[in-house]
């Protein structure tokens, strides 16, 4: 699922699956709000199939009274197993890939998808490195999830679904987190349940230190610290990313970072500067039209709160600043 918050990178998402998969796969998006339904509509990709939110709330009423008591955040967690659920029935297709929409493939997903064999759900790992440390979000990430159209994954979906609804919020409480912290018992309790051995898979800011990452060719390849041995990167997940208006972007990383701000975010945010251009012109309006009053708030008040610190006479809080600062880009 996605809004207009999250459109950009949605549709950078949807370039780099053709760029590796061809014309070899449909992703459906279920369009948060009105204005992203249309310009979804407007924009016209052949591979995209765009989905009403109402529709989702339709097939279940209940969303409609937690979306009322819950973070639009919240409501997107809660919101994933229901999406999984209505496509499968919807579509009549033997599998549904569930996609975070902030990830960038370098190499064709097919590959993860093998994993499976002939089990019916696979998930992914944080695989969280030190001195990152953030386990009571859950062992595994709710990032890449591939659920073929059988009795297996239905009853899979079925509890994750009810468990959503009773409880899906943005902080971690007696093992739960969101809607993914309920995975942590899948391989055990599931039979037909598989995780990916891949470790190209899911690179982001929670493992970056377990990485160091490097071109090879036009391939981009990782040398990691767990095993002690190059790996092909299949995707990356922007998941620090925000953007703040037209142009000002925090990357969740220092462009310090020389080689994985090349390598990595140089290509995603040219991309991203491309979509959102794409995206404003048929809006027809700036993009702080586009983000919702909510994450506005929220961002708003965390830059502020960064700003302050520095009129701090800290030394620490200074270079606490500068390292903030540099976390932040500009688009053309």
């Amino acid at each position: 699922m996605t809004g207009t918050n999250y459109l950009s990178k949605a549709l950078v998402l949807y370039d780099s699956l053709l760029n590796t998969c061809g014309d070899a796969f449909k992703l459906i998006f279920f369009a948060y709000d009105a204005e992203t339904f249309e310009i979804l509509k407007r924009l016209d990709y052949k591979n995209i199939i765009p989905v009403s939110i109402d529709q989702l709330e339709t097939a279940d009423p209940r969303l409609l009274d937690l979306k009322k008591s819950r973070s639009i955040a919240e409501y997107f967690f809660t919101c994933t197993p229901q999406v999984i659920t209505y496509a499968l029935a919807k579509f009549d297709i033997d599998m549904v890939t569930y996609l975070d929409a902030d990830l960038y493939f370098y190499q064709n997903p097919q590959l993860i998808i093998d994993e499976m064999a002939y089990n019916s759900v696979l998930i992914t790992e944080h695989r969280y490195y030190p001195p990152v440390d953030n386990h009571d979000h859950g062992k595994y990430c709710v990032q890449f999830m591939p659920f073929r159209n059988d009795l297996a994954s239905k009853i899979v979906l079925e509890t994750w679904k009810e468990q959503c609804v009773e409880w899906c919020f943005g902080y971690p409480e007696n093992g739960k987190y969101g809607d993914q912290g309920y995975l942590n018992d899948w391989p055990e309790k599931y039979k037909n349940v598989v995780v990916s051995e891949n470790r190209g898979v899911g690179l982001a800011t929670w493992n970056k230190p377990g990485y160091r990452i490097f071109s090879e060719g036009h391939k981009i390849r990782a040398y990691s610290e767990e095993i002690k041995n190059e790996i092909d990167v299949v995707f990356y997940h922007f998941n620090s990313l925000k953007i703040y208006s037209n142009r000002l972007i925090s990357t969740g990383i220092s462009k310090d970072d020389k080689s994985l701000f090349k390598i990595v975010y140089e290509n995603y945010l040219n991309r991203l500067s491309v979509k959102e251009n794409e995206i404003l012109k048929i809006a027809g309006c700036s993009r702080k039209d586009l983000l919702y009053p909510e994450w506005v708030d929220t961002q708003l008040v965390f830059f502020l709160k960064e700003f302050r610190r520095i009129f701090s006479p800290r030394t620490r809080d200074i270079i606490y600043y500068y390292k903030f600062l540099r976390e932040y880009v500009w688009l053309p």
